[in-house]
C-alpha cells in the first residue's frame, strides 16, 4: 500500500511535467531560503505564495496567498496582522492541512497562543528540512513531515507533493497529494469538525454580517471595541450542491467557491475534493467569518443524523488525500466552469 501511495506522488510530478513541457510562457520559479525555511513561488515573475515550514510554526503553511491580479486573499493575522481584520483563531494561518483528533491529540487548534501547560493536548507537524525538493520541470515542491506529540514522538509520517499551475493569465492552481503513514501501532482519526484542508481569507472575502466584531487597528497595534462594520466585506460561498451563503456549512459537495471583491478585483477561491478521497464527497467547514475548509474525515460533527466516523490506520498503513485549490482574478468562477475543473481533476492521473 505504501508503494502505491508513493507511486501516486511520483506520477503526479511526471504528469504535470508532460502537461506543461511545451508551455514556456507558464514560467514558475521557486526561490528557496533554507535559513528562513521559506520557498517563494512565483508565476510569470509575480509572487503567488510562500511555503513556510520553520520550527516556529505548528504546521507548514502557505502564507500569504495572492490572486493573479496581485491582491492578497489570505488573512494577515497572526504572522503579519493588517488593519481592520479579525484577530480570532490564531491557528488559522494562510493555507494549511491538519486535523482536530488524531489519537486524541488536536493538531488543528495548536498555535503559539496555547499555554505551555496545555501543549500536551495538542500535536504539531514538523518538517524534515533536508527532504524539501523544488522541481522546476514538474513545477512541484515535495517534502516529508512528521506529525508528533509534545514529547516529539512520531504518530504519522506525511509525504506531500504540491504542483503549481498557471491555468491562464487570471487563474492559478495548486494540486496537493498527501500520503499519511501510521508510525504508531495504530492511529485513529476521530470524528472532528476541525479539518482538514483549511484556508483563512482576507477580510474582504468574509461574508457581510450584522454582528459586532473586534478588528485590528494597525495604528495602536490593538483590537478595536466590537462594532458592526461590513465595509468592503463582499464574500459569498457557492457549492456544487447548489447551496450558497451560510447554508453551505456542514453540507457535502465535490467543490466549493468563495467569491468577493478586493479593491476593484473580482476574485474567486475554490477548493476541490477528489473522488478517490475517503468520505467523498467531503463535508464543508465553511464559515462566514472567513474560515474555508474541506473535511474528508468527519460526519456526525456536521450532521447529527449520521453515524460517528472513526478512521483507523494500523502501523505501516497509509491514507492518501488529493485536493485542488483555484485562485482567480478578473471575474468570478462560475458553476459550469467548476464542473469542468472538477471533472478534469477527477480524471487526472494523480
Amino acid at each position: 500500500m505504501l508503494f502505491t501511495a508513493l507511486s501516486v506522488l511520483n506520477g503526479l510530478s511526471a504528469e504535470n511535467d508532460d502537461a506543461h513541457r511545451d508551455r514556456p510562457n507558464a514560467d514558475i520559479e521557486f526561490r528557496q531560503d533554507t535559513a528562513l525555511c521559506r520557498i517563494d513561488v512565483l508565476i510569470d515573475g509575480n509572487i503567488f505564495t510562500s511555503f513556510r515550514y520553520g520550527e516556529s510554526l505548528e504546521k507548514p503553511v502557505f502564507f500569504p496567498l495572492y490572486a493573479p491580479g496581485g491582491s492578497v486573499v489570505t488573512r494577515g493575522y497572526p504572522l503579519a496582522p493588517r488593519h481592520n481584520e479579525r484577530t480570532d483563531h490564531p491557528h488559522h494561518t494562510g493555507l494549511w492541512f491538519n486535523y482536530g483528533d488524531v489519537n486524541g491529540l488536536d493538531f488543528w487548534n495548536n498555535s503559539g497562543a496555547v499555554p505551555l501547560e496545555k501543549k500536551c493536548r495538542y500535536g504539531r507537524i514538523v518538517c524534515l528540512t533536508d527532504s524539501i525538493v523544488c522541481n522546476v520541470a514538474s513545477r512541484s515542491i515535495k517534502g516529508v513531515f512528521n506529525w508528533v506529540n509534545c514529547k516529539g514522538e512520531i504518530i504519522l509520517n506525511e509525504t506531500t507533493c504540491f504542483v503549481f499551475t498557471r491555468e491562464n493569465e487570471q487563474l492559478y492552481s495548486i494540486k496537493r497529494v498527501t500520503v499519511l503513514r501510521a508510525v504508531k501501532d495504530s492511529v485513529v482519526f476521530g470524528d472532528s469538525k476541525e479539518g482538514l484542508l483549511g484556508l483563512r481569507v482576507a477580510r474582504e472575502l468574509e461574508m457581510p454580517s450584522g454582528e459586532p466584531v473586534a478588528l485590528f487597528d494597525a495604528v495602536s497595534g490593538k483590537e478595536t471595541a466590537p462594532r458592526i462594520d461590513s465595509t468592503s466585506v463582499t464574500g459569498n460561498y457557492l457549492g456544487s450542491n447548489g447551496l450558497s451563503g451560510n447554508s453551505v456549512w456542514g453540507t457535502r459537495g465535490k467543490w466549493m467557491i468563495l467569491s468577493g471583491v478586493i479593491d476593484t478585483d473580482s476574485i474567486s477561491v475554490a477548493l476541490l475534493d477528489h473522488p478517490e478521497n475517503t468520505g467523498y464527497p467531503a463535508y464543508w467547514h465553511a464559515r462566514g467569518y472567513g474560515l474555508f475548509a474541506v473535511n474528508s474525515l468527519a460526519s456526525v460533527s456536521y450532521d447529527p443524523r449520521q453515524p460517528v466516523r472513526r478512521t483507523l490506520l494500523n502501523k505501516g498503513e497509509t491514507l492518501v488525500f488529493k485536493y485542488m485549490v483555484l485562485v482567480k482574478s478578473g471575474g468570478f468562477l462560475q458553476f459550469s466552469e467548476m464542473e469542468r475543473f472538477s471533472d478534469r481533476f477527477a480524471s487526472s492521473l494523480l
